[in-house]
Order: C-alpha cells, then structure tokens, then sequence
C-alpha cells in the first residue's frame, strides 16, 4: 500500500473508534472520497466496510465524513460535538431515542 493509501487507511481506522465518526477537511471532496474507497480495496480489510464514507451535506465544498454505518440502529450514539449532531441529521437519526 502506497503512504497516501496508508494515511487514509489510518484516519479510516481512526473513525471507527469514535462514537459516530470523524469529518476531514480537504480541498476536492469527490475526488477525497474516490481516494478513500481506493485506500479502503488496498486495505482489504472487511473492517472498513463499516465507514461510510461520504461528501458532507454541511460543508459539501470542502469536507467529508467518515460515518460508522450500522445494519440495524435502534438508538443514535449519544452526542459529543455539533459535528455528531450534523451528522445524525444527515442520516435521518433524529426521530430514534437517545442512548446513554
């Protein structure tokens, strides 16, 4: 894996161990996010098949979210910054209860 591919792999690896995930700023969204899916089929790791990776509805010029994606979701991730906040919304997880 080349060390842009490994970079991305990591903040990858790093957005899954936040409670919804991480937003990374960059200059060219759509093309970031071609770079991410890239690095993520280099990895090979099935791991990271459970990020979304996704320009972002709040900064779509100059951001993108690595978003944890689950199967089944039956209470939104308790929140810890108005980016958490951005994104349950963008993912239509206003209306679920909150956990603990």
């Amino acid at each position: 894996m080349n060390p842009t591919h490994q970079h991305l792999a990591e903040l990858m690896y790093q957005a899954l161990t936040l409670k919804v995930g991480l937003a990374v700023s960059c200059e060219d969204p759509r093309s970031a996010v071609q770079l991410f899916h890239q690095a993520r089929t280099k990895a090979a790791d099935p791991v990271l098949m459970g990020l979304r990776v996704m320009v972002s509805p709040r900064e779509p010029e100059r951001e993108i979210w690595l978003v944890k994606a689950t199967k089944e979701l039956t209470i939104k991730p308790a929140r810890v910054s108005k980016v958490d906040d951005e994104i349950v919304r963008a993912l239509g997880l206003d209306d679920i209860p909150e956990g603990d």
